[in-house]
């Protein structure tokens, strides 16, 4: 062969000043040493492409597929409604609720009854359980902070009073809705759970406002952030693909995935930097 040519002529060509012998021994380590290069690569090739390549697509597979994000979509939900449990468990041991807005808990809790409901009409017992178990949490939520304020505050935004009858009347109407209409108000239902999901964002997008114009992620937790971006993606990818295009699903999801975005962002730009009020506090 052609390789076996070349040895030969290298090995018969004298090189260097070392004599013929020298420069033949040396010309056959360079021989050597090419072909054992040329094996290694075409070792390392074959076993990346017959090995490592199929299995690391084959791990990675399932992360790309709608059935890994659409069994995730309830575990995300759940670990993001769980995410204010501390934070309560604090009100409940000091007996303050310091300078917290209840609308976050209120939003929630109507949000996550909506959801239910829908969940039902559509027959879909991904989102009944999700958003049952979400339904429970927040309500041990505003249970907990409404006995731990002072009934006369009006920040919450507005009163304690107003939250309570703002959710009784959204529920109601869903619920008599239901009842006159049976499965027929399944789309009006689901219209007015993307309705309370733009009110559920609007404090975080309200938050990272606030952080870009200060230059810091102090009031954009990153931890947050994230499970936000993986709980709205994997609503977006079951309601489109799971529920066959189920705008009433996978419109928060994207909704929810840009609140999310913005506020990984704003912790990769300001996250090692302190606003403008803390640096002057510290100094």
């Amino acid at each position: 062969s052609g390789f076996l040519e070349w040895s030969r002529e290298m090995e018969a060509t004298p090189r260097g000043g070392g004599g013929t012998a020298e420069g033949a021994a040396s010309n056959r380590r360079k021989v050597l040493a090419a072909a054992a290069a040329l094996t290694a690569a075409i070792a390392v090739d074959g076993l990346t492409t017959k090995v490592v390549m199929p299995d690391l697509a084959w791990a990675l597979a399932p992360v790309f597929a709608v059935p890994f994000w659409s069994n995730l979509a309830p575990f995300a939900s759940i670990a993001l409604k769980l995410s204010p449990m501390p934070t309560l468990l604090g009100v409940r041991r000091r007996g303050d609720t310091g300078g917290l807005p209840l609308l976050p808990y209120t939003a929630m809790a109507t949000l996550t009854f909506v959801l239910v409901v829908y969940g039902i009409l559509v027959r879909d017992t991904k989102i009944v359980f999700t958003h049952s178990v979400g339904h429970l949490l927040s309500m041990f939520y505003c249970v907990t902070f409404l006995r731990n304020s002072d009934p006369t505050r009006t920040n919450l935004p507005g009163t304690a009073r107003l939250h309570k009858s703002v959710s009784l009347t959204i529920a109601s109407f869903v619920a008599v809705a239901v009842l006159a209409f049976g499965r027929k108000v399944a789309p009006l239902v689901g219209y007015t759970s993307m309705a309370l999901s733009m009110v559920m964002y609007l404090g975080p997008l309200t938050a990272a406002r606030r952080a870009i114009e200060a230059r810091s992620a102090e009031s954009v937790p990153l931890p947050y952030a994230v499970a936000s971006f993986f709980n709205a993606i994997s609503w977006a990818v079951y309601g489109y693909f799971g529920r066959n295009n189920d705008v009433a699903v996978w419109a928060p999801g994207m909704i929810g995935l840009v609140s999310a975005f913005t506020q990984i962002s704003i912790n990769a730009a300001f996250g090692g930097r302190k606003g403008q009020q803390s640096a002057a506090k510290s100094a």
